[in-house]
Parts: C-alpha cells; structure tokens; sequence
C-alpha cells in the first residue's frame, strides 16, 4: 500500500509515527450515508463523523483491500458488516441500495489524535449483497466494483440524429439520416446483390465507388 501512497503519508506509517485508519462512506439513497471506521472509536473528518459503530446498521468486520483492475476489468473491493438485526441486514442487501457509490480512504492517527489528511483507495458502487449467519451474528458481505459505468455498453445506440446528439447536444451531422433500410457498402469487398445503380443513362452505369465495397451492417 504504501508505494501508492503520498510521500508523508507513507513515511509516517514506516516510521511507526502514526497509526493506519481506514474510512468508508456509502451514499444511501433516501437517508444519511452510512461512515464507518474499520476499528472502534470516532474520527471526525471534513465536517462528517464516522463511527466504528454505526447504530442503524452495524459495524465493518472485514474489509478487503481494493485491487487495481487488469486490461478491461474494473477495480474491485470487498468488506462485510456485522448488522444488529434482520431488518437491517434485509435493509442493507436490498436491491434499492445496490449501486448506491461507495468510498474508502486510508488517513494517519497520530498519538495525539490528530489526523493526517485521508488517500482515497476506492471510488465505486455497491455491487453483489450476501447474507450471511455465523454463530448468531448476522451480516451482508458487499462486493464493490469500481468506475463500471465506464464499461457500460451503448445498445440501444444508433446512428441516427436522436442517439447521436444525446451525446453531443446541438451537432446536427446526422439530421438527415432517417428512413435507411439496407445494409450500408463502403470499403473494399463485395459487391451489394441489391440496390440502386448508380451512372448515366441506359441503366448500366458505376457506383461511385467503383467495384470496391465492403458490407457495413445496419445501424438503424
């Protein structure tokens, strides 16, 4: 961890100087974001209080550290909190809550209790819930996957004027473009079994390009 770390941040946890803290922070939807400390105690942080013991839902007792995404994966992070009771592990693994963004930073406590400005590890949503019972105690593991909007597919996306200023507002290059039914040729390849010939009279004639075409398919 500490090779990602700001330079006084990590020569205070090599020095032994201060004590590592991690800090989550979910943004539940509809009530006030869940701050939990991983560990017991209060840290009060850029005007937001986060607890080890959180009186609605419980208490953070494990939390796996996030790991960097490889190729086209996204970030991942794991953890798991210990509920007081069914309705809040019920509450915690609903689907109203799935996706709801989800933060983890890693600060320095010194031995005077002052705080060394928290890193951010992770920024991402909550992902898959599992309900878990374990010698009486009840708990929701989260997986966490980070910045997955970015892998979002664009179905539904077309190449026509609508999808095409829903991304760039007011670019009317496409105004035009309605009503296609066929496949689109350009390119080398092969030549279109079908459609309108184009040239001089006599009904022969060229397509304007030529005898190379390549079937493109359509996107309407």
């Amino acid at each position: 961890m500490a090779g990602h770390l700001p330079p006084a941040l990590a020569a205070s946890f090599e020095s032994g100087r201060c004590l590592p803290v991690l800090l989550l922070r979910i943004d539940l939807p509809s009530i006030d974001p869940l701050m939990l400390l991983y560990g017991s105690g209060e840290i009060v942080w850029s005007g937001d209080t986060f607890v080890g013991q959180d009186s609605r839902f419980g208490a953070l007792t494990a939390l796996d550290p996030p790991e960097d995404g490889v190729g086209n994966e996204a970030p991942t992070m794991s953890f798991e909190i210990a509920t007081p009771n069914d309705t809040a592990a019920a509450l915690l693994a609903s689907p109203f809550y799935q996706g709801a963004r989800t933060r983890l930073w890693v600060g320095g406590l010194d031995a005077a209790g002052a705080l060394l400005e928290p890193y951010p590890l992770f920024d991402g949503t909550l992902d898959r819930p599992l309900l878990k019972l374990d010698r009486g105690v009840r708990s929701v593991e989260f997986d966490c996957g980070g910045w997955e909007k970015l892998f979002a597919d664009t179905e539904g996306q077309r190449l026509a004027d609508a999808s095409h200023q829903e991304v760039w507002p007011g670019e009317t290059g496409l105004i035009y473009v309605t009503g296609i039914t066929r496949t689109i040729i350009w390119g080398p390849g092969e030549r279109p079994g079908n459609g309108p010939v184009y040239g001089s009279g006599g009904g022969g004639g060229r397509s304007p390009w030529n005898d190379n075409y390549h079937k493109r398919p359509n996107l309407l």
